[in-house]
């Protein structure tokens, strides 16, 4: 069970991996790509929480 648990926090993060990466490669111009850099960085706290998490238990 705990192994399933760690499973599911692995996939989570590498899911926001992926997000993260087509919110930046979808930026095209200046505003959007500061857009992107903020969505990037909340995708990012929440994917480090998720794998934080994960290690913690």
């Amino acid at each position: 069970m705990e192994a399933e648990r760690l499973r599911a926090d692995r996939l989570a993060g590498a899911a926001v991996a992926v997000l993260a990466a087509f919110a930046l490669g979808d930026a095209t111009d200046v505003a959007t790509m500061q857009h992107a850099a903020v969505l990037v960085a909340a995708i990012g706290i929440a994917g480090l929480v998720i794998l934080l998490r994960a290690r913690l238990r």
